[in-house]
């Protein structure tokens, strides 16, 4: 970690930001045979960033760094000898490696899946995932969505949209509530899809409509997705699309049970949307 503060003398200022960088022990921080960090003991670093001013440079830190957490572990992604091998969710031989000890991490779909999880380990993989034209990545059951600032039209298409629809319909069928969707690793049980805004909504729909169908007669249930992010993030566009996807599954619960009702005839009833101009949006669904 490179760090240092404002420093300034009259009116002139020198500013000087903090920031994370990879770098390689040579030499210090051990204090036994078990190779494992000592607190106590100083450590000398090279810096091997080359988007980094300080690339190729040589620090000595202090023991006392490690323990306040400016010296941190990093996760091992197979990428390290200079060739990017990413990760593919899709991929059965990525599968088997990842996760596994002694084995390449990739940038995976779940950051709670990294070996060891910290500011720069998180920064690190998004930005990876970012080059790879992947924007969405989990957390658990949390999606973290980056602006890719360029059109993605092919991200969001009926054959995608298709997709997620079509495996939370058949984890329903098999006994599922759909929250598992966007938990846990991006749908990772059961057919293998990459975290997405769909996946998401997907789960959160079926949660909900699960409720709803083990509620009592005229009770209502309510879900909320909270979307949440700086001015310029895409919290309008991301938004945009989850209610998009709301509604596609929603015409298609009312399709479903038009068709089972009227012996096979589809029904031409579209769901009711409801927008409130406030700091919520309401989706009146059926």
């Amino acid at each position: 970690e490179h760090c240092s503060d404002d420093t300034g003398g009259g009116d002139s200022i020198r500013k000087i930001n903090w920031g994370w960088v990879p770098a390689t022990i040579t030499s210090g921080g051990h204090s036994g045979n078990d190779g494992a960090l000592d607190a106590t003991a100083s450590i000398t670093v090279r810096i091997e960033d080359e988007e980094s001013e300080y690339h190729r440079t040589t620090l000595e830190i202090p023991g006392g760094a490690i323990e306040k957490g400016h010296v941190v572990m990093a996760n091992y992604h197979g990428d390290e000898d200079g060739e990017d091998l990413g990760f593919d969710s899709e991929d059965d031989d990525d599968q088997q490696a990842f996760g596994l000890d002694g084995e390449p991490l990739g940038y995976p779909d779940d950051l709670i899946t990294l070996t060891h999880l910290h500011e720069p380990a998180v920064l690190h993989c998004l930005r990876k995932r970012f080059d790879q034209d992947k924007i969405y990545t989990n957390t658990g059951p949390i999606l973290i969505a980056l602006n890719p600032f360029k059109s993605c039209k092919s991200l969001y298409s009926d054959t995608i949209m298709k997709r997620y629809w079509e495996r939370g319909e058949a984890q329903m069928l098999m006994g599922g509530s759909g929250e598992g969707n966007n938990g846990g690793g991006g749908g990772r049980d059961g057919d293998l899809l990459a975290p997405h805004v769909y996946d998401l909504a997907d789960g959160t729909y079926r949660s909900m409509m699960l409720k709803i169908d083990l509620a009592r007669a005229g009770e209502k249930c309510d879900q909320s997705i909270l979307v949440s992010g700086e001015s310029g993030a895409g919290k309008t566009v991301t938004t945009k699309f989850i209610m998009q996807y709301l509604a596609t599954l929603s015409e298609r619960r009312v399709e479903a049970k038009a068709i089972d009702e009227r012996g096979g005839k589809p029904s031409s009833s579209a769901p009711k949307k409801r927008t409130k101009k406030r700091q919520s949006i309401d989706l009146g669904l059926r």
